[in-house]
């Protein structure tokens, strides 16, 4: 299983902004440690998501693929019912979250969601071309 603690800080950071982003939040209570943190219900569709804390700024899917390989093999093994998707939640150092649909071949970053407001617990969206989500406000 996933190696470490789990952030438990970016985890409940990770919580407070689906519920500001409007996400239905579905806590999942397990005797065995489960490949997944949370759950989130938006516009139909229910998501499990695994949330990672990463040092750099390091947010391409190619950098994901490598950076978070074991927690996407163990996404991946994990039966699900059709319809249940898979999310990995990527905070850095810039406290900017980056969202990833896991599928069982690929992986593809999720920019569809545009959230309103300033970010939660920090004030930065990434650097350079790395930016964090789309909708952020820039810090002023």
């Amino acid at each position: 299983m996933t190696r470490g603690v789990r952030p438990v800080a970016g985890i409940r950071d990770a919580k407070r902004r689906a519920t500001a982003w409007g996400f239905a939040v579905i806590e999942l209570v397990m005797e065995a440690k489960a490949p997944f943190d949370f759950a989130v219900h938006y516009r139909g569709s229910t998501s499990l998501v695994r949330v990672r804390r990463l040092k750099l700024n390091a947010y391409r899917v190619e950098t994901i693929r490598i950076s978070c390989a074991q927690e996407i093999r163990e996404f991946r093994e994990l039966a699900l019912p059709e319809g249940i998707a898979r999310e990995l939640w990527v905070r850095g150092p810039q406290r900017a979250w980056h969202r990833y649909r896991i599928e069982r071949e690929t992986i593809e970053e999720i920019t569809d969601l545009l959230p309103t407001g300033p970010p939660i617990g920090g004030t930065g969206t990434g650097t350079g071309e790395e930016k964090g989500l789309p909708g952020q406000m820039q810090p002023g």
